[in-house]
This record gives C-alpha cells, structure tokens and sequence, in this order.
C-alpha cells in the first residue's frame, strides 16, 4: 500500500510536469500495489529457496547444447549434407525435423527439470504449503508484478525457462552448420549461451530494465525479470519488462528458424544447379 500511495504522489507530481508516460506508468503501479494483502500465512522458506536455485537450469542448458551440436555438423562430416540435396524432398524437409527435434528435446529437459525440482523441494521439506499464496508474499517479491500464487508461478517460470533453453538449443543449431565439427557448436553455444548470462546477471547491478528486455537468457533466471517492477517505454505506452523479453526471445527463435531452413533452401538450389555457384 505505501507503493501504491508513492505511486499516487508521482501522478499528482508528473501531472502538474505534463509528463503523461511517468502517469500513465504509476497509474499502472497504482493499480497493480493498491489492494494486495495477504490473507494466510505459511512456511516459506522452501519456496524462496527453490525461487533461488538455479543448477538445473546450467544442467539443462549444457544437456541441450551437448545433444544439439551435432545436429548439422554431423552431416558435412561425412558428406551426408550433399546426399540429402539429391532426395526429393530436400534438404528443407530435414533441416525443420531436426529443428523441431531439438525444440522438442529443449522443451521436455526444461519442463522435466522445473517439475522435478519442485517435487524434490517438496519431498525434502516433507510440506507442499504455501503454494495457494500470493507470490508477493515471498522474500524478494514484494515488488512483484504478478498477482498469481506461488504454485502458478513456478509453473510461469518452467515455461519460460524452456522458452530460454529452446532459443539457446536452436542458437547452437545455427552454429553447427557453420562448422563441419561438433566440438566446435558446442562451444561457440556455451560461449554465447554464458555471456548472454553474463549480461543478464550485470544488469541485476545496473538498475537498467533494457538489459534483461532485450536478452533471451533473462528467461532462464525469472527472479531476475520478476523480482521487481520495471516497464519500458514503447511509443510512450508503459509495458512490462517481461513482456518485451519474451516477446523478442520468440521472435528471435522463428528467425533462427527461418534462417535455418533459408540455408537448407540455398544447399538445395547448390545441388540443383552447381554452376550458378
């Protein structure tokens, strides 16, 4: 409630500024803070520290980049890039296979692990309570944006984890045809996959929402994009952080997609008429 009081005393400030976007964001907030409370209490303890562990997330990660890499490298390693040109269906019907192999793979590792880890939490603290609260009544979500409890939370942040790991598997897809061994994908995606980390863990320290907006690997850490409320200005209409991370993450696997299967459209053009290459 005092976030929502700030938030009112903001309106009334930026108003008299004519600053509408700053009014139309704490008019937000005003909205999102001004009747939470909470009715039932519970032992927390279990689901902060689940909302603070992250090896399964670097396990999966480095499971799907390992099992990925080979995907394409595989093929000019023994030539077979060349034969699958000559099938009739192309090398574009084996390069949306493999992409959505992987995809597929990526999703069950992550989804399997987000669950897994719940029930490993909840058998070892022998107690499920406390997931019908509200988020924000764990320790570091007062700040919140979301309004769902904790159990619907954990369950945001498996999909959005699996969101996180499948642009990462595809990114590491991308880069196993480019080289015709498999050593080298896998460590250009744990290369691009830890420094995308990296800047997503450094701007916990720089207090700038456009770090973690525009970086796919926010998604495997939700605390992060969760912890607190943060919007960014798009054509002077407030929108959540969230948002815009997931929003690029998919746009940014179709891409990947989208360039993949380009690339098998181009081996098949190649076979076809040699020549004009």
């Amino acid at each position: 409630r005092q976030v929502a009081q700030y938030a009112q005393e903001n309106i009334q400030l930026y108003t008299r500024l004519g600053n509408t976007y700053e009014c139309r964001k704490n008019a937000k907030i005003c909205t999102l803070f001004a009747d939470r409370q909470i009715t039932s209490f519970a032992y927390t303890e279990i689901w902060e520290r689940l909302a603070d562990y992250t090896f399964s997330t670097w396990l999966t990660l480095l499971l799907c980049l390992f099992a990925v890499s080979a995907s394409f490298s595989a093929e000019k390693e023994i030539k077979m890039d060349l034969l699958l040109c000559t099938m009739p269906g192309g090398r574009k019907q084996t390069v949306i296979a493999k992409c959505l192999s992987s995809a597929a793979f990526a999703i069950l590792m992550a989804v399997w692990f987000s669950l897994w880890d719940m029930l490993g939490f909840a058998w070892n603290y022998q107690t499920t309570a406390g997931l019908s609260m509200p988020v924000y009544a764990l320790g570091g979500y007062a700040n919140t944006p979301l309004q769902c409890s904790v159990g619907v939370y954990f369950l945001l942040c498996a999909v959005l984890r699996a969101l996180g790991v499948l642009f990462f598997s595809l990114l590491c897809c991308g880069c196993s045809a480019l080289f015709s061994n498999a050593l080298y994908p896998f460590f250009a995606g744990c290369g691009l996959a830890f420094a995308s980390c990296a800047v997503s863990v450094a701007s916990d320290f720089l207090h700038d929402p456009c770090w973690r907006a525009f970086n796919p690997a926010s998604l495997l850490f939700p605390k992060s994009l969760f912890a607190s409320t943060e919007y960014l200005n798009c054509l002077g209409e407030p929108i959540p952080a969230p948002m815009f991370v997931v929003a690029f993450a998919l746009l940014a696997t179709v891409l990947l997609v989208v360039l993949l299967c380009r690339k098998g459209k181009l081996w098949t053009s190649f076979a076809a008429n040699p020549k004009n290459y």
